[in-house]
């Protein structure tokens, strides 16, 4: 082969590995095994809910019944695709973050060093020695690692199709125990290249310190992702509502496209305010060194106003106490600088070129933080999808994994292979700009109240987030060579963020039910996170060139604590008086009630009154001669809470109950697993009003939180006012 030749393969080859080991790569492999974990997540819970329910897949039905609930071998899914598909999406997970984790490991890899020589010195000599010892090691700990969770993957597959097939639940148990363990494995893999990687060999600070650094100045971003996270995915109330709310986001007409522009817009907006303040934060330090002083009367003046302004604000409207407890803050510290104090310097003083390469590893992990919100949301819509389709839903059932597809693009499209640029602080032209941007926007909906031009203006100004995306990530970013302090350019994200959050705040106490119809539930939600996170991050930002109170400085505080100030702040406005609308849940004793010398609401009845109760309103009970009969079924309704669907929900099971007639019922079919005869369970012959009140009878007792009170209340106050549920109160009370 002539030697041109051999070099031009060369540099391919070098090209080609370039490509493979660029962060681009190792994203789609991060963004996959999320969205694959969290479907594994979700499979696994339906299996033990199945398993719970004593449900079976339709074609084992029939032996489930003759085995009394207790079948063996017998599928807990629909079928073989969901079997496979539920083994295979967490071994897919598993393999796909370990390789994105390898590949971290060889991109941080440190390069091999000089062979430790005579002229060295001993120490010179050591150091070598010891840094070649920590980058073999740390290899091979990495491909050992890799391999076991290879192998973690595939035991995860038996043990999951044990599971699902009927082998009993602590087969799923293990297979989700064995996934775990995967992910501490491939967690180990990313620490062990991070603590061996340049940036911390030669940087100031250990990988724990950098770590605890890192999380010191990013504690507001990473503190409201985590209860963004936590209210998303954890919090079965609030995960089922967010569920709920994706759902909504579609392509099959302007409501729902409108849904759709606004959420994945609200989204990208979070995730660019969340980088934009990061990155500012990393590079607090390396702007101007001044200190702003804020001097005593500036204090006083600021509290002073502050109070005067909530007072008024008490006086004059429904307004809370926090403008007074901040002003009574700000008073206070200005109290603590006071004193003539001098701050004690301690501590060892880095250079810059011993930060820089620190600096810029921090900027980078800001990418993380950035793609929470947006995994976040599009895992959300993995687990709606996959609840639907259980659900014996249609092909509309998938259509959740739209926006999780949309979302999962802006992901891998949020990765810049260069550093980031230097972002300043907004001045007052982009503010400006920003609320002339959110002021057209807002006049054009208010103006048409069309769902068409809502949705017109929803993907007008999605489509510029992710152009201004595809800029911050792939346009703006100078090359290594080229960055320098004077590359800087403005956060844009952070004052819309700060116009669009005050422009939702208007619209939702201006018109609350037609501004959330219109914009979604987790679009308002996203908007208003991003609104209080880039408020939030300026602040913390500003705090690094403020001088904080003297006493502060005197007793070792460097910065103002603006997070502990605004919580402190925040849970005395609640303290001083509690607003009228909220109140404790507690157990009350329900006291006779007496009007005109007539008893118009009975005192609360023991257990055995209510049971008595009970018992003389069945007919077959009646005098006591029913022992000998066959037994009187006896209904206790429990209705948790979740917004409407769960007083819908709430309503439609008690109309199927009491509103139905079982008469015409077909037990065989469904025994059999007859799809129609099962959805025409409840859509059968309806029971006369005798007969729904004589249903109603079967009640003992009810108790709801919620939306499931709300649905017990639409279901009895029908019951009640009209004697009867009619033609499905359930569906027609609650539907609209």
């Amino acid at each position: 082969m002539p030697r041109e030749a051999r070099q031009g393969e060369g540099a391919e080859r070098t090209r080609l590995w370039a490509v493979v080991l660029s962060r681009t790569v190792s994203r789609v492999f991060v963004v996959f095994g999320v969205l694959a974990a969290v479907a594994a997540w979700r499979l696994d819970a339906a299996v033990s809910t199945a398993y719970r329910t004593a449900w079976v897949a339709p074609r084992f039905a029939k032996r489930e019944d003759i085995a009394l609930f207790g079948c063996t071998n017998c599928w807990r899914l629909p079928s073989e695709a969901w079997l496979w598909a539920d083994a295979l999406s967490g071994a897919a997970a598993l393999i796909s973050l370990v390789i994105a984790a390898f590949l971290f490991h060889l991109r941080h890899r440190p390069p091999k060093t000089d062979t430790a020589t005579d002229q060295d010195s001993a120490s010179a000599r050591d150091e070598k020695r010891r840094r070649e010892q920590a980058r073999a090691g740390v290899h091979h700990f990495a491909i050992g690692v890799a391999c076991g969770v290879g192998l973690l993957a595939v035991a995860a597959v038996v043990m999951r199709q044990l599971g699902t097939r009927g082998h009993g639940t602590g087969w799923v148990t293990a297979g989700s125990w064995v996934q775990v363990a995967g992910f501490a494995l491939t967690g180990l893999i990313v620490v062990a290249a991070a603590a061996g990687s340049p940036s911390t060999e030669s940087g100031p600070y250990t990988f724990v310190r950098r770590v605890a650094r890192f999380l010191h100045r990013q504690r507001v971003n990473v503190l409201g992702l985590a209860l963004l996270t936590a209210a998303i995915m954890f919090i079965p109330q609030t995960s089922a509502q967010a569920i709920d709310s994706i759902r909504t986001w579609g392509l099959d007409s302007a409501h729902s496209i409108a849904r759709l522009g606004f959420g994945v817009g609200a989204v990208l907006l979070l995730s660019l305010v969340v980088y934009e303040g990061a990155v500012q934060l990393t590079q607090a330090s390396s702007r101007d060194p001044r200190i702003h002083v804020m001097r005593t009367r500036v204090w006083f003046a600021i509290g002073g106003a502050l109070v005067v302004l909530g007072i008024v604000l008490v006086a004059a409207g429904p307004f809370g106490w926090g403008p007074i407890a901040v002003g009574t803050l700000v008073l206070l510290l200005g109290l603590l600088d006071w004193p003539d104090l001098e701050p004690r310097r301690t501590g060892v003083e880095w250079t810059e070129d011993e930060l820089e390469a620190q600096r810029r590893y921090d900027e980078r992990v800001a990418e993380i933080l950035a793609v929470v919100p947006l995994l976040l949301f599009a895992a959300t819509g993995v687990a709606a999808a996959i609840d639907a389709a259980l659900s014996r839903g249609t092909g509309r059932a998938l259509g959740p994994l739209v926006p999780t597809a949309i979302l999962a693009v802006i992901a891998i499209l949020m990765t810049a292979e260069r550093l980031p640029s230097r972002f300043d602080v907004p001045k007052w032209r982009e503010s400006v700009a920003a609320v002339v941007i959110v002021g057209v926007g807002s006049l054009l909906l208010i103006v048409s109240s069309s769902e068409l031009v809502a949705a017109i203006v929803a993907l007008v100004g999605c489509t510029v987030g992710l152009l201004y995306a595809f800029v911050v990530f792939w346009v703006r970013p100078p090359p290594k060579s080229e960055w320098t302090a004077s590359a800087c350019c403005s956060a844009l994200s952070l004052p819309m963020a700060g116009a669009v959050g005050f422009g939702v705040f208007l619209a939702v106490h201006g018109n609350p039910f037609g501004s959330a119809n219109t914009i979604g539930t987790l679009a308002v939600v996203c908007l208003g996170s991003a609104f209080w996170l880039a408020i939030l991050n300026l602040l913390v930002f500003l705090t690094y060139h403020l001088r904080p109170p003297r006493a502060l400085g005197w007793i070792g505080f460097d910065r103002l604590p603006i997070v502990t100030l605004i919580a402190i702040a925040w849970i005395a406005a609640g303290a001083i008086r509690t607003p009228p609308t909220l109140h404790e849940t507690r157990l009350t004793e329900r006291q006779t009630i007496n009007a005109d010398g007539k008893e118009v609401i009975p005192g609360a009845p023991t257990l055995s009154e209510a049971f008595d109760a009970w018992i003389a309103a069945q007919p077959e009970l009646a005098g006591g001669g029913g022992s000998s009969g066959p037994p009187v079924t006896m209904f206790l309704v429990a209705a948790h809470g979740g917004g409407i669907r769960a007083a819908y929900w709430t309503a439609l099971a008690l109309d199927c109950i009491v509103g139905i007639s079982a008469a015409s019922f077909d037990n065989a079919k469904l025994a059999a697993g007859d799809d129609d005869t099962r959805k025409a369970t409840c859509e059968s012959t309806r029971r006369t009003p005798e007969q729904q009140q004589a249903a109603a009878r079967r009640i003992f007792v009810a108790s709801g939180v919620s939306g499931g009170a709300f649905g017990l209340y639409a279901y009895a106050r029908q019951l009640i006012a009209k004697r009867s549920l009619g033609d499905g109160a359930g569906k027609s009370a609650l539907a609209a």
